[in-house]
C-alpha cells in the first residue's frame, strides 16, 4: 500500500511537472514531497452513511514555491429527511422519480438515495518579496445532480518585524444545480408542480481580512472577518413542508398529505468572526477558538471549539493526543417551520418557507480524540474519532397530536477518520 501510494505520488509529480513547462519540470524535486491519505466514515443513526477517502500532495518547487494538490471521493447512501413532519399516521409519497414510499406512525419522513462526488484542488504558494506572499487555487466537484467549480486567491504581508501578519483573501464559485425530475415551483403542491426548468445556477462570493499575533514566546492570537454573498437558486429541490389543520393532522388531498415545495430566498449576505489561540504549556498546547457567525435570513450561531495536543510522558516518544470538546448554538432562519397551519398558509401566503432542520433553531456537541503514533522512517499513522449530537427548538409549538410526537429527533452522528502521511 505505501509503495503503491509513493509510485502514485511520483507519478503525479511528474505529470504536473510536465504540464508546467520544460524549465518547471527541471525545477521539480520530490524530496520534501508530503503525501497524505485519510478516509473518513461518517453515520448518522438510522439516516445517511459517508464513506469519503482523500488523497492530499504537497510538493515543493523552485523559489520557495509549493503546489498542493488535494483529490476527495465520497460514496453516500441511506436516507434524507424530506422536509415532511412526523404524524399520527401512515404517510405515503412519491420521489421526483415516481417511485412511492412510505413512512410508518411517529417516524420522521425520509426517502432513500445514493449518490457520488469527486472533488479536486489545486493550490499554489510562492512568496513574492521577502515578507509579502501570494496563495491561488483552483477547486471543482462534481455529483450527480450537482457541479461546483471555484477560484480563491489570497495575499500575506508579514508586519511590525514579523511578529504579524496581515491577510487578505477572496474567492467565487459558480455552483449549478441539476435535480432528478427538473426544478419545482416554490410553494407549488409538493413535487407535482415543475417549472419546466432543468437547472437552476447558484452564485457564490467570499472576502476575508485577518490578522495573526506572536503576542509572547508562548501566545499565538488571530482574528479573522468574512464576508460573503449569496446569489441564484437556493432552495433544496427535494425538501417540502406539511400543511396542517387546527388538531396538527396533515390536511389531506386525494388520500396524500398535503404538502408544498420549499421556498429559500434568493439572496443572502453572512458575516463571520473567528478569534483563534494556542497556546504552549510547556510540553502541551491549548488551542481555543470562537466562531460567531450571522446571515440576513435570521440565522445567528456561537461556536466555541478546544483542543488540547497532549505528548504524554511515555516510553513511545512521539505519540500525540488532541482531545476536542465543541459546542454550537444556533437561532432559526426567519423562513423555518417543522410545518404550518393549513389556514395560516393560504391566508397569508408566505414569501419563503422551508422545515430543513438546519435551518431551526438547535445547539450541538462534539466530542473527538485524536491519536497520532510515534513517527517511523516511512511516516506516521493517526486516527480520530468523534461523536456529535445535535438537538432542536420546536419553533412554531406543537399543534394538538403533534405534541404526542417527536417532530424534530435529535441528530446523533458518528464518525471515524483514518490517516497515513509521509515526506520523500
Amino acid at each position: 500500500m505505501q509503495l503503491n501510494t509513493l509510485k502514485g505520488a511520483a507519478l503525479l509529480g511528474a505529470a504536473v511537472a510536465r504540464l508546467l513547462g520544460p524549465q518547471a519540470a527541471l525545477a521539480v524535486d520530490l524530496t520534501g514531497l508530503e503525501v497524505e491519505q485519510a478516509t473518513l466514515i461518517y453515520q448518522e443513526q438510522g439516516r445517511i452513511g459517508v464513506v469519503e477517502p482523500v488523497l492530499q500532495l504537497r510538493m515543493p518547487l523552485a523559489g520557495e514555491k509549493k503546489l498542493g494538490l488535494r483529490y476527495g471521493f465520497d460514496a453516500m447512501s441511506g436516507a434524507s429527511p424530506n422536509g415532511a413532519t412526523p404524524t399520527v399516521t401512515h404517510q405515503t409519497f412519491t420521489s421526483p422519480s415516481g417511485q412511492r414510499y412510505s413512512t410508518a406512525s411517529g417516524d420522521l419522513p425520509v426517502r432513500s438515495f445514493r449518490d457520488q462526488r469527486h472533488a479536486l484542488a489545486l493550490d499554489w504558494e510562492q512568496p513574492l518579496t521577502r515578507t509579502l506572499g501570494l496563495n491561488a487555487g483552483l477547486n471543482a466537484s462534481f455529483e450527480t445532480d450537482y457541479r461546483s467549480l471555484g477560484v480563491s486567491l489570497s495575499l500575506r504581508q508579514d508586519l511590525n518585524q514579523r511578529l504579524g501578519t496581515l491577510t487578505v483573501g477572496a474567492s467565487v464559485s459558480e455552483d449549478q444545480l441539476k435535480p432528478k425530475g427538473g426544478l419545482q415551483e416554490g410553494l407549488g403542491s409538493y413535487q407535482d408542480s415543475p417549472t419546466g426548468v432543468s437547472s437552476g445556477a447558484k452564485h457564490i462570493q467570499d472576502a476575508l481580512v485577518g490578522w495573526t499575533q506572536i503576542m509572547n514566546r508562548r501566545w499565538l492570537s488571530q482574528v479573522n472577518v468574512g464576508l460573503g454573498w449569496d446569489a441564484g437558486f437556493m432552495s433544496d429541490p427535494y425538501k417540502g413542508v406539511t400543511l396542517v389543520d387546527s388538531q396538527g393532522q396533515p390536511v389531506m388531498v386525494a388520500s396524500r398529505s398535503r404538502m408544498v415545495n420549499e421556498r429559500r430566498p434568493a439572496t443572502r449576505a453572512r458575516r463571520t468572526l473567528y478569534w483563534g489561540n494556542a497556546v504552549h504549556l510547556g510540553r502541551d498546547v491549548l488551542h481555543a477558538d470562537y466562531r460567531l457567525y450571522q446571515d440576513d435570513g435570521g440565522v445567528k450561531a456561537h461556536t466555541v471549539d478546544l483542543q488540547y495536543w497532549w505528548k504524554p510522558q511515555s516510553g513511545m516518544p512521539g505519540l500525540r493526543l488532541r482531545p476536542q470538546l465543541r459546542f454550537s448554538r444556533q437561532s432559526k432562519a426567519d423562513c423555518y417551520a417543522h410545518s404550518m397551519l393549513a389556514t395560516t398558509f393560504d391566508a397569508t401566503q408566505p414569501a419563503y418557507l422551508s422545515s430543513d432542520s438546519r435551518l431551526a433553531a438547535n445547539s450541538s456537541w462534539t466530542f473527538s480524540l485524536r491519536l497520532d503514533l510515534p513517527e517511523a522512517e516511512w511516516g506516521h499513522l493517526w486516527v480520530k474519532p468523534t461523536y456529535m449530537l445535535q438537538r432542536f427548538d420546536l419553533d412554531p409549538a406543537p399543534v394538538g397530536v403533534q405534541g404526542d410526537i417527536d417532530l424534530v429527533p435529535d441528530l446523533k452522528v458518528w464518525m471515524l477518520t483514518l490517516g497515513i502521511g509521509t515526506r520523500l
